[in-house]
C-alpha cells in the first residue's frame, strides 16, 4: 500500500473518531459549560464545567408563606445543590436561598443563585482564576 493511500485512511480513521466524539457530547447532554454564565437546572439535573465540576440540583425547599396564612417571615426558595469533580475533591452540598443565602464559595468555585422557581433554579459559577 502506498504512502499517500495510508495517510488518506488514517485521515477518515481521525475524522470518524473526532464525529463519535462529537456526537456524544451534543446526544448525550454532556457538553460542557463554561464559567460566568447562567445556567438553569430541574431538580435531579446535572451539568459539567469545564474543568470537570459537576453540580447537580437536589431539590428545592419552600418555606415561603402560603395564600391566606399570617406568617412572621416572608420565606424563600432554597434549593440544595451536589457538588462533584474539578478542584472539589469529595462530593459537597451547599443551599442557597432566594432570600438569605444567595453565594456560597467551596474549594474555589463561587456558586450564585440568580433565580429559582419551584422545581428549576437557575446558577452562575465561577471559578478563582477565570479558569
Amino acid at each position: 500500500m502506498n504512502s499517500q493511500r495510508k495517510l488518506n485512511i488514517w485521515a477518515l480513521v481521525g475524522a470518524g473518531i473526532l464525529v463519535v466524539m462529537a456526537g456524544y457530547f451534543v446526544f448525550s447532554g454532556q457538553s460542557a459549560k463554561g464559567f460566568g454564565s447562567p445556567v438553569t437546572l430541574r431538580i435531579n439535573e446535572q451539568v459539567k464545567f469545564m474543568d470537570g465540576l459537576a453540580v447537580t440540583l437536589a431539590e428545592i425547599n419552600d418555606s415561603r408563606c402560603k395564600p391566606g396564612v399570617v406568617c412572621f417571615w416572608a420565606g424563600e426558595l432554597s434549593p440544595r445543590f451536589i457538588l462533584s469533580g474539578g478542584d472539589i475533591g469529595q462530593s459537597r452540598e451547599i443551599r442557597l436561598g432566594t432570600a438569605t443565602v444567595k453565594s456560597v464559595v467551596q474549594n474555589g468555585y463561587m456558586v450564585t443563585l440568580r433565580g429559582a422557581t419551584e422545581d428549576t433554579a437557575t446558577i452562575i459559577v465561577t471559578k478563582e482564576g477565570g479558569v
